[in-house]
């Protein structure tokens, strides 16, 4: 026995010194486990690093989207709800925007008191002479300040400064004020509209019309009154003009509005 297995271990050893191929194999084979089993591990566990600092990153992204998403549904929904509120609180800013917007219109209108005395003779000259004044800058006002309430705080600012000149004019524009945004309320819900806004304007100047014939009538000023019914006919085509000029201006307010916030001189 002892002779065999001697004879088996010279046979191993000179196969490996004779350069048996499977002999040298297997011992390669044996180097390349021993020698590569810290580089492989080494690599691996970087892998595992550069998998793992991608799926935070992969994690972080997914959040800040998430978050960006929640913040948006969150805003649109808030702006939904604002829209939706009939009556909104009205900030400082905003009441003396409309205080700014009053006086323009008072102070570009300033050429009514030459037409006066053709009050006598020739129905709604006044309105028509200020009809750009009282449609163009009560466009950019509303356009601005889209909150019920807005319409009825320019008439009261360019009424207290009418009631100096006539009693009038006062409560024409307080009375027509209310009108419109009790309107504009009711078919509108608001001045968020852009047809609200038009409707509210461009019938502001018009309707003192019939409010100064029916004022005049009711307190027996006949001279006024007395304009109309000699010539029904020129009344009612001075009224067309005066819709028409408001119209326009009503337009050109808005158009103005438009420009001025693309331009980012009119903020909401």
């Amino acid at each position: 026995m002892e002779d065999k297995n001697k004879l088996l271990h010279s046979d191993n050893d000179n196969s490996v010194q004779s350069g048996n191929p499977i002999a040298a194999d297997d011992e390669m084979f044996e180097k390349y486990v021993d020698g590569g089993d810290s580089d492989s591990v080494r690599q691996e566990g970087a892998t595992d690093v550069i998998y793992a600092d991608s799926g935070e990153k992969e994690k972080d992204a997914s959040n800040a989207f998430e978050k960006d998403v929640l913040q948006s549904a969150c805003h649109e929904k808030s702006e939904g709800e604002n829209r939706k509120k009939l009556f909104k609180k009205f900030k400082v800013k905003d009441i003396v925007f409309l205080a700014i917007m009053s006086a323009v219109v008072l102070v570009t209108s300033s050429v009514m008191p030459l037409v006066v005395p053709l009050q006598s003779t020739v129905f709604g000259i006044a309105q028509l002479v200020t009809g750009l004044q009282l449609s163009i800058f009560p466009a950019i006002a509303l356009s601005k300040v889209r909150k019920t309430g807005s319409m009825f705080f320019i008439s009261v600012f360019t009424g207290v400064i009418q009631l100096l000149m006539s009693p009038a004019m006062f409560v024409n524009n307080i009375v027509i004020g209310l009108l419109l945004e009790a309107a504009v309320a009711i078919i509108f819900r608001g001045y968020d509209k852009d047809a609200a806004v038009f409707f509210a304007v461009a019938l502001y100047n018009p309707l003192s019309l019939p409010f100064n014939y029916v004022y005049n009538l009711i307190i027996g000023n006949e001279v006024m009154t007395a304009v109309a019914d000699k010539a029904p006919w020129a009344a009612v085509g001075m009224s067309f003009a005066v819709v028409a000029v408001s119209v326009i201006g009503t337009l050109i307010g808005m158009r103005i509005s438009k420009e001025l916030k693309k331009a980012g001189v009119l903020k909401k």
